[in-house]
């Protein structure tokens, strides 16, 4: 994976990455920082380094605990989301761009996926996910950034018996 930067004559091209069957990498940017996903470099899974375009220096940015996975990032103007699961419990990691502090989202369920919305837009202060458990459909949450307030915004409506989950034991196999 290269960089080429187009403005420079004769085209500079500088190696990101060299990917192989063992070491995979994805890139976004924000604000003149490249932020790599890669499972390279010593760590048991994905984490996410970060590259200022200027200088070139390359540091981790986020890796994640041990038993943890990152299974999907989303990157706007001044916060990121981690999508991570550690063995069947999703969490959300907000990480302010800026101060680097962060926020976890903990849903309270023992089995579940939580997944991003179609979050458009790259200046934005809210964000749109799904919550998804065996036990129910997918449900819609809000969160603001600015506020720290997650929203329930759309929960499906079924008919007939609830489910008692409270019931049941579910792990992922």
């Amino acid at each position: 994976m290269h960089l080429i930067k187009k403005s420079s004559r004769p085209l500079k091209v500088d190696k990101l990455f060299c990917r192989s069957l063992s070491a995979r990498c994805s890139v976004n940017s924000s604000e003149g920082v490249l932020y790599l996903m890669t499972d390279t470099e010593g760590c048991h899974d994905y984490k996410v380094v970060k590259q200022d375009l200027a200088s070139g220096k390359r540091e981790d940015f986020y890796v994640p605990e041990h038993g943890q996975s990152v299974y999907e990032v989303d990157i706007f103007k001044n916060f990121m989301l981690l999508y991570l699961k550690n063995v069947s419990k999703s969490i959300v990691k907000i990480i302010d761009l800026k101060t680097k502090s962060t926020t976890e989202l903990n849903f309270g369920l023992e089995v579940c996926t939580i997944l991003p919305g179609a979050n458009e837009g790259y200046d934005i202060n809210e964000v749109v996910m799904f919550v998804n458990t065996p036990f129910q459909y997918n449900v819609a949450y809000r969160y603001n950034f600015l506020t720290k307030i997650l929203t329930k915004i759309q929960e499906p409506k079924l008919t007939g018996e609830k489910f008692d989950e409270s019931q049941y034991k579910a792990h992922i196999v």
